[in-house]
């Protein structure tokens, strides 16, 4: 049996370097791929954050602006409480005012009526009286003529009188009116009260001054 002898060639060397090379080759080719997909798998977090944030922007625009509104809101509450606190002592102040005065105007009159009835009383008298009794007839007279000088009755009868044209809704003549008591009593406690009165008669006018 005749053995014979096989020879072996060497393998170059760049051909046992194809398949560690092709192999690398494919290593890096999924290691892109990979982190192309990890790249394009991000993208729709990094727009999901960016429209997070707007919409954080916005809600912070929404409420700054409503802050805004309810100061506004707070502000206005504000005025309308000191302006109806105002308009409830304007008319208090007013009530107070037309309550002192028709307590003044009803004394006044109460006095005026007694005044009156006495002088009726006096006059009957004297109309029953006989003729020649003349005596009688200076102190009614002279009872007539003081209660004429009596500023307070003389006032207090104008100041009815005024009230009645207010009352009447004849403003100019309760202005006139008042203005004469004001003019010829000006330290009379019924003044002031014409003047309070005056200017609500103006005012009834649509006449400021």
């Amino acid at each position: 049996m005749t053995i014979q002898s096989v020879s072996v060639r060497p393998v170059p060397r760049s051909k046992r370097l194809q398949p560690m090379l092709l192999c690398l080759g494919l290593m890096l080719v999924g290691a892109m791929q990979a982190a192309m997909a990890q790249t394009e798998a991000q993208r729709p977090d990094a727009r999901a954050m960016v429209q997070l944030m707007n919409q954080l922007d916005s809600l912070n625009l929404e409420l700054n602006r409503l802050r805004g509104k309810m100061e506004e809101l707070n502000n206005s509450v504000l005025n309308a409480e000191k302006r109806q606190k105002d308009m409830y002592l304007d008319l208090d102040t007013r009530l107070r005012r037309i309550e002192q005065s028709n307590s003044e105007v009803l004394s006044a009159s109460k006095n005026w009526d007694e005044t009156f009835a006495d002088l009726r009383k006096r006059i009957e008298a004297l109309e029953q009286a006989p003729k020649s009794d003349t005596a009688v007839v200076p102190e009614a007279t002279a009872a007539a003529t003081a209660s004429a000088a009596n500023p307070d009755a003389l006032v207090s009868r104008a100041y009815e009188g005024a009230m009645q044209s207010y009352r009447a809704g004849e403003y100019q003549e309760a202005i006139d009116a008042f203005q004469n008591i004001v003019k010829q009593y000006p330290d009379h406690p019924l003044a002031e009260n014409s003047q309070y009165w005056t200017g609500d008669s103006y005012y009834q006018l649509r006449a400021y001054r």
